[in-house]
């Protein structure tokens, strides 16, 4: 089978849908033999799209990654300005238009990439994320070929996902993948024929994070002490990913648990800044005694590393449509903490497998914290019922059949 997949960025941009449109071609290419393109840009994240300061990736085309060919195209971002105040004033004063604006704005802006489409002898192209404007390129592009829609919606953000154009692309696809029963849920009662929404969710190399064996020191590398209880943090630096809000919450935590240690590693973000002065100021006077670390990007190896040797997972952000991360943890065995938003709790039963705090509150995000830390008993039954969870619905041979089975049905 020839599949073409869409993605806004690809290794080495990271993210949670990056990562899974990465595994899901290579596995496609590994368990299959499919032959598989990926369309992609030369972003790191998303800034680039209106920053034209950001960091981009070389493009050196093709490139071919664990078999998959990767095509980057070149982001244009001349007119971000212009458009960033034109798509706020029309938004102000609910103008005709406002929503192809904000569209403009979101990017990328790719031309290239539709002409590409176009030439693709690819049997079926899949697509990711909303509400980004590549997502509509295979439609103007008019090859004829099914299109499948993976739109990783966010319904809390309804500036960026609840828009005209969003939902007539949704009802123009062929099929869509959902990653929880609840983004299911939400496209149905906006009129969404349920024939054609498929629920299989993100994917993680199961046996290759429980059965990793240490190469890195995490605590030695950032200076926390040997047995030092170890509270982490990974994935993109975003404002939206409650960074801010487990940062507070550690003074309350160092009340009862002054020995507590904090690492924070993933993509930076223009917000990473705001956060390392936080964790600064939180840390200032402490001589060293429990401390938050703020690292950057590493690698998939330093990521399983910190993983196995972190005590608690906690990921408290606000906007999610899965969280590979999660999933990524439990198969470490390791308790996670995430927040009461729509797909974290389809995803998360509470008390059984994690445990869930609102968003944005750090105080009851430190007496989640102080539970798991005071309670090993508690940490030890949560990891392994997280662990069984992702090794029977969420190991990539598992997800990677089932988004077969949607590409085959549409053929």
């Amino acid at each position: 089978m020839k599949i073409l997949n869409l993605v806004h960025g690809y290794f080495p941009a990271l993210g949670g849908v990056e990562h899974l449109v990465r595994m899901l071609s290579s596995r496609l290419v590994k368990n299959y033999d499919d032959e598989v393109t990926v369309f992609t840009t030369n972003a790191y994240n998303t800034a680039l799209f209106q920053d034209s300061s950001q960091k981009s990736i070389p493009i050196q085309n093709p490139e071919i990654m664990g078999g998959v060919k990767v095509i980057r195209y070149k982001v244009n971002n001349k007119f971000a300005n212009p458009i960033k105040y034109a798509q706020e004033l029309f938004y102000r004063f609910h103008l005709p238009g406002k929503d192809w604006l904000r569209a403009l704005y979101m990017g990328p802006i790719t031309p290239r990439m539709i002409g590409g489409i176009k030439e693709s002898d690819a049997d079926v192209i899949l697509t990711a994320s909303l509400p980004l404007l590549h997502m509509h390129f295979p439609f103007w592009a008019k090859t004829g070929k099914p299109i499948i829609l993976m739109g990783c919606i966010h319904p809390d953000d309804k500036r960026n996902f609840d828009r005209k154009d969003v939902w007539k692309i949704i009802k123009r696809c062929d099929a869509y993948v959902a990653l929880t029963e609840f983004e299911k849920g939400y496209l149905i009662d906006r009129g969404i024929e349920a024939e054609k929404i498929h629920v299989i969710g993100g994917g993680c190399e199961v046996d290759e994070f429980h059965d990793f064996k240490k190469v890195i020191d995490i605590r030695k590398k950032y200076g926390f002490k040997k047995n030092q209880k170890l509270i982490v943090f990974v994935g993109q630096q975003g404002g939206h990913k409650g960074v801010d809000t487990l940062i507070s919450a550690m003074p309350l935590v160092w009340s009862q648990q002054p020995d507590a240690g904090l690492l924070i590693v993933g993509g930076e973000t223009p917000f990473t800044p705001q956060f390392r002065q936080m964790a600064e100021q939180a840390n200032s006077g402490r001589n060293g005694i429990g401390k938050i670390v703020i690292g950057g990007r590493i690698s998939e190896e330093e990521k399983m590393d910190v993983l196995q040797q972190g005590d608690i997972f906690t990921s408290p952000s606000g906007h999610e449509s899965f969280g590979i991360s999660t999933i990524e943890a439990w198969s470490c065995e390791k308790p996670i903490i995430g927040c009461r938003i729509p797909a974290t709790m389809s995803l998360v039963s509470e008390y059984e497998d994690g445990l869930l705090i609102n968003y944005q509150d750090h105080e009851e995000l430190s007496v989640a914290l102080l539970e798991l830390l005071e309670d090993p008993v508690l940490r030890k039954r949560l990891g392994k019922a997280g662990y069984k969870k992702a090794r029977e619905n969420y190991d990539w041979n598992v997800i990677a059949e089932k988004f077969r089975k949607v590409f085959k049905s549409l053929l």
